[in-house]
């Protein structure tokens, strides 16, 4: 392969195709790997089918072979609001309006705009004479194509979004008004953060709302239960210990009992005394009253390691090895006496608030109240109840207690607003160190035209055109798409930190880091770093014609954001529905972690 300038060009096309293919493959692979295994496993592919009260389970796929795709589309949404929740269904209504959205704008961008930009005189080839740059001077009229399409697709996006939205309010309103669900304690409380310290009594707080509609049934404060909550979950871990050395004592003493009942039937059946067989447990213990001890020797019981001196966890043949039964009993009962004697100073801490004393459990600055009337927990949460900035000021409705972020419901209402601030100061930090590996990403995806520019890349130009392609139409996507689901873990760490005290909050926050990261990176950062690279010598050269070279170059960039859509479009969509990875950790998981008949089916 030479290294003229029209080879160059040409590569975006050989980029494109081989993407495309590769990707097809891929998903058609997934799509007939998920046809054939669905049905034998259950547990991954339809387990609200099959694991759930008969009053709550999900519609099954069917069995036939190609039933999936059919059932899918029939699907009712109100069975999925009913059965799924209505985050469900309006993920659902979410997934068909972007169908409905972009379905028209990709065939009428396509009928309209292919033909007016490769009508152009720029001796383009192959998918850069479909780019608006390809349109020359003396032509620009044909952008009047661009203009109006932009305007009819924003329009029609605005449409659907508006629609939407107005199902969205009604359909949330009739949730929230149903019988079923305004009866619940969920639908009548309030969490209400920074409160202040005059207000940290549940009587104060009734008489602060008690104008509401209804009044006020019952209030909680949220107290800092120091180590019960550690305490716990050492009971917890022992007792899930407990459980499953209790399971391999009972494996342990069926298999032995197999065994001697194997070697007493081979001893009679070669004829010699059956008395001679050695026992399972020696005959000095048979007198012991503890059934296990006839059944298995002690030397052959459960046993662990105890962390040793310092270290927070167990290592092999370091520290104290244990019989696991007993010490896992002890420790049981031991947590248990320390949480009663918890539980009883908590109880008197309830009891004696607004008495001059110490507490052992003193209250946090936030409440949960509980309203006898749904309307007067709306309107308790709209209503301003102090005087002082931030105080009192968040209030939060709807509150499940699984959305609740226990750690988070202490923090200070200026202490938050400080940890906000360093929070998105953190995430401007990554978004600046982030521009490194995803501009390397976006110059690899331009490696045809570097390898013309720059003589010690010439080498890339020799290669085969599929190899030309897998650079830079395969592995540039692949590699913003690794970019791209490294950043929420991340993110989310830094939303946990600003103190945020619901998930679904903490969620909401997410979205618009990683919406920013998207924008910053997955548009700008790829569109510059693969089009200015290629048009850098005729920028030094000739600066003052910057406007006119960017105009030219940075279109060229398109290849990228094709081959991209492509991989999230196939080899990505197929993915969600083989689901590869949630299927080898569930097995994973299944031989490591099912030591007990519970913790299969908990995984």
């Amino acid at each position: 392969m030479s290294t003229t300038d029209e080879q160059a060009k040409s590569a975006s096309t050989s980029s494109f195709v081989t993407a495309l293919v590769l990707n097809a493959a891929i998903f058609g692979v997934e799509v007939v790997a998920f046809t054939i295994i669905r049905r034998s496993f259950p547990s991954i592919y339809e387990p609200r089918a099959h694991f759930l009260p008969d009053g709550k389970k999900q519609r099954p796929l069917g069995n036939g072979l190609f039933s999936w795709p059919v059932s899918i589309f029939k699907a009712d949404h109100n069975d999925i609001k009913a059965q799924n929740g209505m985050d469900a269904y309006f993920f659902v209504r979410y997934l068909r309006m972007m169908v409905r959205v972009f379905l028209p704008i990709w065939i009428i961008s396509w009928v309209v705009l292919l033909p007016v930009d490769a009508a152009g005189v720029n001796n383009k080839d192959g998918l850069d004479q479909f780019t608006y740059g390809n349109i020359p001077r003396n032509s620009q009229v044909r952008y009047a194509a661009h203009v109006v399409l932009a305007w009819l697709t924003t329009g029609w996006v605005l449409y659907n979004i508006k629609k939407e939205m107005r199902n969205f309010v009604s359909a949330r309103q009739r949730h929230l008004v149903d019988p079923v669900h305004s009866a619940s304690a969920q639908a009548n409380t309030v969490l209400i953060t920074g409160v202040p310290r005059k207000f940290l009594d549940e009587e104060a707080l009734a008489q602060l709302f008690q104008h509401v509609p209804g009044g006020v049934k019952k209030v909680w404060l949220n107290r800092d239960l120091k180590d019960l909550p550690d305490i716990y979950e050492r009971r917890l871990k022992a007792s899930n210990k407990l459980e499953s050395a209790e399971f391999q004592l009972v494996a342990t003493a069926n298999k032995l009992d197999r065994q001697h009942k194997l070697n007493l039937a081979k001893a009679a059946k070669k004829g010699k005394d059956i008395t001679t067989v050695k026992p399972v447990v020696p005959d000095d213990v048979e007198a012991t009253p503890h059934l296990a001890d006839k059944l298995v020797p002690r030397d052959q019981r459960p046993t662990h390691r105890l962390p040793a001196g310092f270290m927070p966890f167990a290592l092999p043949f370091i520290g104290q090895k244990v019989d696991t039964i007993e010490w896992a009993r002890k420790e049981v009962v031991e947590a248990e006496k320390e949480l009663a004697e918890g539980r009883r100073k908590l109880a008197e801490d309830v009891a004696n608030v607004g008495v001059d004393m110490d507490e052992n459990y003193p209250p946090l600055n936030s409440a949960f109240i509980l309203f006898n009337q749904q309307i007067g927990a709306h309107i308790a949460a709209q209503i301003t109840v102090h005087n002082e900035p931030y105080r009192m000021a968040e209030k939060y409705t709807e509150v499940a207690p699984a959305d609740v972020i226990w750690g988070n419901l202490g923090i200070n209402p200026y202490e938050a607003r400080i940890r906000r601030v360093i929070s998105y100061a953190a995430t401007a930090a990554l978004i600046i160190f982030w521009t490194i590996p995803v501009a390397f990403v976006g110059i690899v995806s331009n490696v045809s035209q570097l390898c013309v520019r720059y003589s010690w890349l010439r080498w890339l130009c020799d290669l085969p055109d599929v190899v030309v392609g897998i650079i830079s139409g395969v592995l540039p996507p692949v590699g913003l798409a690794i970019l791209m689901m490294l950043l929420p873990i991340v993110l989310r760490l830094f939303a946990r930190f600003e103190g945020i005290p619901r998930r679904t909050g903490l969620e909401l926050s997410l979205m618009t880091r990683y919406f920013i990261f998207l924008v910053v990176h997955g548009f700008l950062i790829v569109t510059l770093s693969s089009g200015i690279v290629a048009a850098l010598p005729g920028l030094l050269n000739n600066p003052s014609s910057i406007p006119t070279i960017l105009a030219q170059k940075l279109p060229e960039a398109s290849t990228f954001f094709l081959t991209y859509a492509i991989l999230q479009g196939l080899a990505g969509s197929a993915g969600g529905l083989l689901q590869a990875v949630p299927l080898i950790l569930y097995y994973v998981k299944l031989y490591i972690l099912g030591s007990t008949p519970r913790s299969i089916y908990i995984i």
